[in-house]
């Protein structure tokens, strides 16, 4: 079970609360680009206080699942993250191999 899922495999970021605006689909956010573009494993939003890291491939799923914490606030699909941390969790990312847009 994935931290963002609910013992009845409901997403937690949907029970918690609703999105506001429209994100793209997953599909559409990684799928493969004509001209041999590069895919996108994780989305990133906001600005402030808080950013959306979203993880966007089965890839990006796996390293959320490895490295952010258990107990991470999810919303719309993304992991809501302190602007302290953004720095450190978006080069770790990148440091793997992921591409973070």
């Amino acid at each position: 079970m994935r931290p963002e899922e609910g013992k009845d495999g409901a997403s937690r970021a949907q029970a918690r609360l609703p999105c506001l605006w429209p994100l793209p689909a997953a599909s559409e956010a990684h799928a493969p680009a004509k001209g041999g573009a590069m895919r996108i494993d994780f989305g990133v939003s906001g600005g402030g206080s808080v950013y959306l890291f979203k993880p966007l491939t089965p890839a990006a799923r796996d390293w959320v699942d490895e490295h952010l914490p258990e107990d991470a606030s999810w919303w719309c699909g993304a992991v809501v993250v302190e602007h302290r941390y953004i720095g450190p969790i978006v080069g770790g990312a990148i440091g793997d191999g992921l591409v973070v847009r």
